[in-house]
């Protein structure tokens, strides 16, 4: 809540001044649209013009001259459901500030907005300044500015662009669009995306149960570790951006390169003069049949969509690969804690955290197929406090198919996910990963698979579409030694037999979703 002035009365939340605000200001937008050309600009040009075009826009000014503003305002929305058949040894276990919950020991069942998001664009005072702002709106979160960002287009070759967005690198998944994907969300190899709280702000279902969260956004813990998918998610910064022809052949090379805060900063900074280094190269080995190119920012934009919704009929075929590098202080480490739930606490220690991480990725697209293959790897080195290293990778395959050309279409995805290489007990708990509880007892995490497959309705591209899919869920988990148990925490052989799991097992869950997605 806000409280302006001294009148304890005026407390407004965050909805109310935003919802108030942009209601005000679609008022005046419609109150001066409804004078239509009778409005002149100051120089003498004509009046606002007001069309639709993938948005409704609104245009000032002499388009001759080249001096004008535009303003597009789009809205977008997907509402999903979720069944899960849970695996119910997995008793879970939350290990922020409610201890013990239910976990998976129930089948899962929820209606959710998984996205709706506002949108405005525009270009002026000449065709080369752009800007974009992208809130999100969704009930279960804040009012939140995804991204915020003026682009200045000097050529087709060089574009800068300042202020919030997706940082480039590290996996093609995550920067392909929320609202142009082919089935009802991303896979594990970016995260989850399911609700992970009740009304009474008890954990709920989500896989994998009972350790760190798979989150795509806020996935970075208090020590600097991620415990999220294949992405660097969004940050502050200035990046430059370009593609390149070669003779007749458009957008052969395109490249993006950035400096930003951090890693998953958001809205925040860091506490210390350190930067974030990313960069993308993207090279077309087939060009396809888009004349534009497959990276234009009008033509297909493969690069940001899933699926070969283009219908190309020559073959695309393009390889990108990105790297970032990134170190920065971070104030607390974790130890492992034997009295301490989940066996691990917090400790107050400024140091240094190293992180840097490399990915590949080939798309094809040929005829109403596509293919996506990712492979991405990173490594954390915690300087000054444990020495600690620590390694993660993933890969993924989507693969698409139009059974009617631009209607229907069939998907399979494969997912792959380590969050965190060689996760014995020691690795595990200070890396803040954090152990899951079976039946039998406590077990390490070793690796995340998803197995997918589904069916796309388009009815209007990806302006109007249903997806329905069901995904094999599976999680590795380890067992842990009495020898490991006796040297990490101390356990005594009787404590350690009513503890931890004397061998390895598995978490399956099967879970299915439907999706509808509307942009207008």
């Amino acid at each position: 809540m806000f409280n302006f002035g001294t009148d304890s009365n005026m407390e407004y939340s965050w909805n109310e001044i935003f919802f108030g605000r942009f209601s005000s200001f679609m008022l005046s937008m419609v109150v001066l649209l409804s004078g239509g050309n009778v409005f002149a600009d100051e120089q003498g040009g004509p009046g606002p013009s007001l069309f639709y075009k993938d948005g409704f826009v609104l245009k000032f000014g002499d388009t001759e001259s080249e001096r004008f503003f535009s303003l597009r305002i789009r809205t977008a929305m997907e509402f999903r459901y979720t069944y899960a058949f849970t695996d119910h040894d997995t008793e879970g276990y939350n290990l922020v500030s409610t201890g013990k919950r239910p976990g998976n020991a129930n089948d899962y069942s929820a209606f959710d907005m998984r996205r709706l998001r506002l949108y405005m664009d525009g270009r002026g005072p000449t065709d080369k300044w752009r800007y974009y702002i992208h809130v999100q709106l969704e009930p279960q979160s804040a009012v939140n500015a995804n991204d915020g960002y003026v682009e200045y287009d000097y050529a087709s070759w060089l574009k800068a662009r300042f202020g919030r967005m997706k940082i480039p690198a590290f996996g093609l998944e995550f920067w392909q669009s929320g609202f142009k994907l082919n089935g009802t969300d991303r896979t594990i190899f970016t995260g989850d995306s399911e609700n992970d709280k009740d009304m009474f702000g008890t954990r709920t279902y989500d896989f994998p149960s009972g350790n760190a969260r798979l989150r795509v956004g806020n996935h970075t813990l208090a020590n600097g570790f991620s415990t999220g998918g294949m992405t660097l998610y969004r940050s502050q910064g200035l990046c430059l951006m370009g593609n390149l022809d070669a003779g007749r052949k458009k957008q052969v090379l395109s490249y993006s390169f950035g400096v930003f805060n951090g890693r998953d900063t958001r809205g925040f900074n860091g506490l210390d003069k350190s930067m974030l280094v990313a960069g993308r190269l993207g090279i077309n080995l087939l060009s396809g049949s888009d004349p534009a190119g497959p990276l234009a920012s009008h033509g297909l934009s493969n690069f940001t969509m899933q699926g070969d919704m283009g219908l190309n009929r020559t073959p695309l075929l393009s390889m990108v690969v990105s790297g970032f590098f990134n170190r920065a202080r971070v104030p607390y480490i974790f130890v492992a804690d034997p009295v301490a739930d989940g066996f691990m606490s917090k400790k107050d220690l400024l140091h240094w955290l190293k992180n840097y991480g490399f990915s590949a990725t080939l798309l094809f697209r040929w005829q109403g197929f596509s293919a996506d293959l990712d492979a991405a790897w990173e490594e954390f080195i915690q300087e000054g406090a444990s020495n600690a290293v620590w390694d993660r990778w993933a890969g993924r395959m989507n693969l698409g198919h139009f059974l009617v050309p631009g209607k229907l279409e069939v998907t399979v995805k494969l997912a792959y996910l380590v969050r965190l290489n060689s996760s014995r007990l020691q690795n595990s708990l200070a890396s803040g990963l954090g152990l899951v509880k079976r039946e039998s007892g406590w077990t390490v995490e070793n690796g995340l698979m998803e197995s997918r497959v589904g069916l796309n309705w388009y009815m209007d591209g990806f302006r109007q579409m249903m997806a329905v899919d069901i995904s094999w869920l599976r999680a590795r988990l380890g067992a842990v030694s009495q020898s490991e148990a006796n040297s990490v925490l101390g356990l005594s052989e009787a404590s350690f037999k009513d503890m931890f799991a004397g061998n390895s097992n598995v978490e399956n869950d099967v879970r299915l979703r439907v999706m509808y997605q509307y942009i207008f």
